[in-house]
């Protein structure tokens, strides 16, 4: 089964897609996609000049009007599953772009940095124990399938302030986190693919992960856009925002359960709109 059918490419009409563009054909390669859409928004005033490399079908989509908005609009019009973004290194906008994306959009989204390496051969992915964990656990593993991956890496956060009040007794009785994992795990379809679980103790959630990530040398950070979990290291919105806006690895920010945002909810959510982006020290 192929874990994405209907991708949009969101190129930019310059030398910056050839990157991109590789790192689809390497997803198409490894059946994690099936087809894409290459879909460019034009600036006011602005014209369409297509690349070589770009001029094969399916020739990219040129839209107009707003950027964010267009994308969305087409992208739910297409009843698409996943939209495949790069960055560039020196431009932050595109970033700060996919991180509304991944918050706005009907589907998933998964952010290619400029220079991602043509692999796929280490996955990871962080987990707080929630029901929304467990559904990124679950895709994490059929994207791992697709790709021929026999193990992929689960990363728990865990920082809770309350432990430090409690006494020695007290603490002994908490359940150890190892075995809530595996417990949590019994409920997840990782469709033959083996688990590799390790934990941390941060109160940092998206740098560990990160650090993490460049430490076991991983080519993919799957998530989730937002959790909710009686852990302390619950996986928030703004803890994937800061992931996508910091991470040097591709990240692939999987939409809660599937649920489609309406486009009139997403055009007109004032919140996400007037919303700066996160800013971090």
């Amino acid at each position: 089964m192929c874990p994405f059918e209907r991708v949009i490419l969101a190129v930019t009409l310059t030398a910056s897609d050839h990157d991109l563009l590789e790192y689809a054909s390497l997803l198409r390669d490894l059946h994690i996609l099936q087809a894409w859409q290459p879909v460019h928004v034009l600036g006011p005033g602005g014209r369409a000049q297509i690349p070589d490399f770009l001029s094969d079908r399916p020739l990219p989509v040129i839209l107009g009007g707003a950027r964010e908005d267009a994308l969305l609009s087409y992208t739910t019009a297409e009843k698409a599953d996943l939209i495949l973004a790069g960055h560039r290194k020196q431009k932050r906008g595109i970033r700060s772009l996919v991180r509304r994306l991944a918050m706005k959009a009907p589907c998933s989204v998964w952010m290619a940095p400029e220079g991602s390496p043509r692999r796929l051969s280490r996955i990871l992915t962080p987990v707080d124990f929630s029901d929304r964990s467990a559904s990124a656990l679950e895709k994490a593993a059929l994207v791992a399938k697709a790709a021929g991956i026999e193990r992929l890496d689960a990363l728990h956060v865990h920082f809770n302030s309350i432990a430090y009040t409690l006494d020695k007794d007290e603490q002994d009785m908490q359940e150890p986190v190892e075995d809530q994992f595996w417990r949590f795990c019994a409920r997840i379809d990782l469709h033959g693919v083996d688990v590799d679980f390790r934990s941390a103790d941060s109160p940092h959630v998206a740098e560990t992960v990160n650090r993490e990530a460049e430490k076991m040398n991983v080519d993919l950070i799957v998530m989730e856009t937002r959790g909710r979990s009686r852990s302390a290291a619950v996986l928030l919105g703004s803890v994937t925002d800061q992931i996508l806006m910091e991470s040097t690895i591709p990240v692939l920010a999987l939409k809660h359960f599937g649920a489609r945002m309406s486009l009139l909810k997403v055009l007109l959510d004032k919140e996400f709109q007037e919303k700066e982006s996160p800013r971090f020290g």
